[in-house]
C-alpha cells in the first residue's frame, strides 16, 4: 500500500475518532467521518488502483460488496466518479 493511500487512512481514523469525541473542528470531512472501517479498506484498494474484484479477493469478500461499499462510498463522499472519490479522499490528507 502506498505511502499517500495509508496517509488518507490515517486520516479518516483520525476523521472517525474526532466525531466519536463529538469534536467538530478536528474532522477534516464530515463524510470522512461516516466512514465505515470497510468502507475505509475498500477506499484504500480504490485509491491504489485495485479493481473491485482484486479489492474483494484482498479482503476475503465477495466483488458484489465490495461494490456495495463503492456504491456507499461515492453516496457518503458526493463523488461523481471513482477518479473523483479518489480526489476528494486525497484531499482529506
Amino acid at each position: 500500500m502506498g505511502l499517500q493511500v495509508r496517509r488518507v487512512l490515517r486520516r479518516c481514523d483520525e476523521a472517525v475518532e474526532a466525531g466519536n469525541r463529538g469534536d467538530e473542528t478536528a474532522r477534516p470531512s464530515a463524510a470522512v467521518g461516516r466512514l465505515s472501517l470497510r468502507e475505509r479498506q475498500v477506499l484504500a484498494g480504490i485509491m491504489a488502483g485495485r479493481k473491485s474484484k482484486q479489492i474483494a479477493e484482498d479482503l476475503a469478500i465477495s466483488a458484489r460488496t465490495v461494490e456495495f461499499h463503492r456504491a456507499n462510498l461515492m453516496r457518503k463522499m458526493n463523488a461523481q466518479s471513482a477518479a473523483h472519490l479518489v480526489m476528494l479522499a486525497m484531499s482529506v490528507s
